[in-house]
């Protein structure tokens, strides 16, 4: 698992940089610092990822940041994209190969939307197949979800925390016992500044009802992959959107069984197609509600 922090001398190890550098890069501001009770820099392991990524560094000793998947994760190979390098890990089982490729993709500067559309959804969607041609295909399918979702709290505790940002919560509707979607959705809106809260899979309207007047959030998400009743989903929305205009508060909806509903949209509800397209709609939203 990552460290929590690291001494300007670790950081240097990791990157190749001598501790002269981090130093002086710490004392102009370019890394977030921290100190001890004794007086000494610790690096928060947030800030150095960030560092890391912004400055497009080589990691030659991922260990130090307690990230010793990545050598795990082979160079890319030409002939395969990365979403096929990554199905075929997790069709593989192989954990620490899959947490290492999806950990380069981040240092390497690449956003969690992007990471999740262009990656991980196209590899689970060939994977979630697999049960219609394997008689063992179920059983892939969950080992490799265990993997992912594994991945994904480890990328998580790399991705700097708001204290002071809109608060965010949501979840998986009733029924829909999927993770993963929740789980990037959670990540994306804490990239993008918000205390993300993830009630996780199968989650009541009711429950996501007391969460809000409890929490008072500005953002509510709920993913739809499954719906056990279209017409009862419909009617919780109107429900939905009685709260939410009571407590002043926006609605992002998404997820394949949303193509069937008549018309899931309204003054307090908008639906994003992919992460991407939550992501741009979440910076619009943000830069509207801070403009004077």
């Amino acid at each position: 698992m990552p460290k929590s922090g690291l001494s300007p001398r670790e950081l240097a190890l990791a990157i190749g940089a001598s501790e002269s550098s981090v130093k002086r890069w710490a004392d102009d501001g370019h890394i977030g610092i921290a100190k001890t009770a004794g007086g000494h820099r610790r690096i928060p392991i947030a800030d150095a990822i960030r560092f890391i990524r912004e400055r497009h560094l080589a990691i030659e000793r991922p260990e130090i940041l307690g990230l010793g998947e990545l050598q795990a994760a082979p160079e890319a190979q030409r002939a395969a994209s990365p979403a096929d390098q990554l199905r075929a890990f997790l069709v593989d089982g192989k954990a620490a190969e899959a947490r290492g490729l999806i950990l380069s993709w981040y240092l390497a500067g690449q956003s969690i939307a992007t990471i999740g559309d262009e990656h991980l959804r196209p590899a689970f969607e060939t994977i979630g197949s697999l049960w219609l041609d394997s008689s063992d295909g179920i059983f892939v399918e969950h080992r490799a979800t265990e993997i992912g979702l594994a991945a994904l709290h480890q990328l998580s505790a790399l991705l700097p925390v708001p204290t002071s940002g809109p608060v965010a919560l949501g979840g998986a509707c009733s029924g829909d016992t999927s993770l993963l979607p929740t789980t990037l959705v959670a990540m994306v809106l804490t990239e993008h500044g918000f205390r993300a809260q993830n009630l996780g899979a199968n989650t009541p309207i009711a429950s996501l009802t007391h969460a809000i007047t409890r929490e008072r959030p500005a953002l509510v998400w709920f993913s739809a992959n499954h719906l056990d009743d279209a017409r009862a989903f419909d009617r919780d929305l109107i429900a939905l959107s009685s709260t939410l205009e009571r407590f002043d508060a926006m609605a992002i909806l998404g997820g394949r069984a949303l193509a069937g509903l008549s018309n899931p949209m309204g003054p307090r509800l908008r639906v994003a197609r992919s992460l991407t397209e939550l992501a741009a709609w979440v910076d619009g939203w943000n830069q509207r509600r801070t403009t004077p």
